[in-house]
Formats: C-alpha cells, structure tokens, sequence
C-alpha cells in the first residue's frame, strides 16, 4: 500500500518520540526491574544452597554448622545478619544413621520492585533445607 503525501501529514511530529517513551516506561523498565530482581534472588538462593550443603556436612559430623554457614554466606558477599541456619535432629542426642535437617532462611535485600508488588512477595526471602544422617 502506498501512502500519500496526505496520509504522512496527519502524524503530528514528535509523536514516535512520545510513543517510543511510554513503551519503555511503562513496558520494558518494568520488565528489567523485575529480571534483575529475579536474577538477584536466584543468585542468592544458589549461594544459601551452597552454604546449606556445607553445613549438613559438618552436622553430620557432629559439629555446629551455623559459624560455618553464616562465614560462608559472607565470603559469597550476602549479609550474615540477614540469615538464621536451624538443626533440627530426629533425637536429642544423634547417634549413628540419625536424620539431621538443616533450615537456612536469608532475607534477599537489594530488590528494586518485589517489596511493592504481591506477586514477587516471595522472591524477598530464601529458604533451603538439607538432610543427611549423623555418622
């Protein structure tokens, strides 16, 4: 189809300006925010893994893994204060082959959009369990 002169006359200038504006305000800064909030708490929740892991491996052994997973969380560059690591024990005093489980919950700070929208709410905290048996 070709256009007239007629046609190019009724798109006022500047228009593709303002569209182009309101497109990335209102639909791909959104987007970025909520990519770079996703990334960040699944940086996090790999590094709480990780830090999970190891202290399991030092339950199992009979030693307290919460120094050890908190120091861990802070040499990937996450925030101590911001996690809590519980041991949970099938009996109060492990003997061999008891189940241990071990609970790490970090808040994920330095997220732009998940605090204000309810969908997101769950990317504020992370929470990882390991088991493994007393030996």
């Amino acid at each position: 189809m070709q256009h007239t002169q007629h046609e190019r006359k009724d798109r006022k200038p500047g228009s593709a300006v303002i569209e182009f504006t309101l497109l990335v305000t209102l639909v791909m800064l959104p987007l970025l925010v909520g990519a770079a909030d996703f990334a960040l708490y699944i940086n996090a929740r790999h590094i709480v893994a990780r830090a999970a892991n190891e202290g399991i491996m030092l339950a199992v052994q009979g030693k307290d893994p919460a120094p050890q997973v908190l120091e861990f969380l802070s040499r990937a560059g996450l925030s101590p204060s911001k996690a809590s690591v519980s041991l949970n024990a099938s009996d109060t005093v492990p003997v061999t082959g008891t189940r241990m489980t071990l609970t790490t919950v970090y808040e994920v700070e330095g997220l732009i959009a998940a605090p204000f929208v309810p969908a997101l709410e769950r990317l504020t905290q992370v929470t990882v369990t390991a088991v493994g048996r007393h030996t």
